[in-house]
């Protein structure tokens, strides 16, 4: 009888009933074909033997069991996941699999819900808060060319994304008197677009260096984020009559102070989620300079193995 060999209880009836000891070759024999004419009778009835089992892959379940998995981890190795191969892209940035963000979303404790902003959807608002890569240019602040250039991120909360100098840059203009309604002074609508004091051009960056950042003579221009300038233009534009502009003004203003309301929430958990053991991971810089820098350690995908794609 092979070591370690424990019989079960049918085996050792079938021992005694021929009158063998339990240890013996001739009753490790018995009991073998006593499970044998089990199977037989079992196969008789219909029963399917199990086939072999190989190596099993993401790729290789179906899409109802993969939203079932990937519901139950974290947002963050969802959007790992979802850059692993163009299948998973497809299918994880498509709308159909807005319910696997929003239970992954739910799982995090006291993280803030997606706001409700046409620029923030939930692959975008994992990557703000749980990375601190460019969400154009996908650089992270731990880059030797960021390192290099002195390029990091920039947390925009207000537009809910994070931009690297360059990208700000490209995405955020000076007021040129076009970008706000004609009819409408500056002051009546600028504070309900999303704006950045950061200095980005490297004059603009020496010079910071140079005077300090809270100088009064520093000069930097405000950048108003294009995208939502475009939009609230359309907006206005869409306002058939005159009289109702103020009322617009105002359904727009208490939009705002909810956006910034939101906004705040998502810094506070930010700030809450910075590991107090490592005080010198470096940060993402923040582009309200009376705002603590809100960079993350970069995390990485835990707990799941990918096999090849093909």
């Amino acid at each position: 009888m092979p070591a370690g060999h424990i019989l079960t209880e049918e085996e050792i009836s079938a021992a005694k009933k021929a009158g063998f000891a339990e240890d013996t070759q001739e009753a490790f024999r018995l009991a073998v074909q006593a499970r044998e004419k089990k199977w037989k009778e079992a196969l008789s009835e219909g029963w399917v033997l199990p086939k072999k089992v190989g190596k099993c892959r993401l790729q290789d379940l179906s899409q109802d069991l993969l939203s079932e998995v990937l519901g139950w981890c974290h947002p963050l190795d969802v959007l790992h996941i979802a850059r692993t191969a163009k299948s998973f892209r497809k299918f994880l940035m498509s709308r159909r699999s807005k319910p696997i963000w929003t239970r992954a979303l739910s799982s995090v404790e006291g993280l803030p819900s997606v706001p409700d902003y046409i620029y923030c959807d939930e692959p975008r608002f994992v990557a703000l808060m749980f990375t601190e890569e460019c969400h154009e240019c996908a650089i992270w602040n731990t880059d030797p060319v960021a390192i290099e250039e002195g390029i990091f991120p920039i947390l925009h909360m207000d537009a809910y994304m994070r931009l690297c100098h360059w990208c700000t840059e490209f995405l955020f203009d000076v007021w040129d008197g076009e970008m706000f309604p004609e009819g409408l002074e500056a002051e009546e609508c600028e504070f309900m677009i999303p704006r950045t004091t950061e200095p980005l051009r490297l004059d603009e960056r020496e010079e910071a260096k140079r005077l300090g950042r809270d100088s009064d003579n520093l000069t930097i221009p405000a950048r108003y984020h294009i995208a939502s300038a475009e939009t609230f233009q359309e907006l206005y534009d869409a306002v058939s009559k005159d009289e109702d502009i103020p009322q617009f003004l105002q359904d727009e203003e208490e939009i705002w102070v909810q956006r910034k309301k939101h906004a705040q929430i998502c810094l506070e958990f930010l700030e809450g989620q910075k590991s107090p053991s490592d005080p010198d991971q470096p940060k993402a810089e923040s582009d309200d300079k009376d705002e603590q820098e809100d960079g993350l350690p970069r995390d990485n995908l835990l707990g799941l193995e990918i096999g090849p794609t093909s």
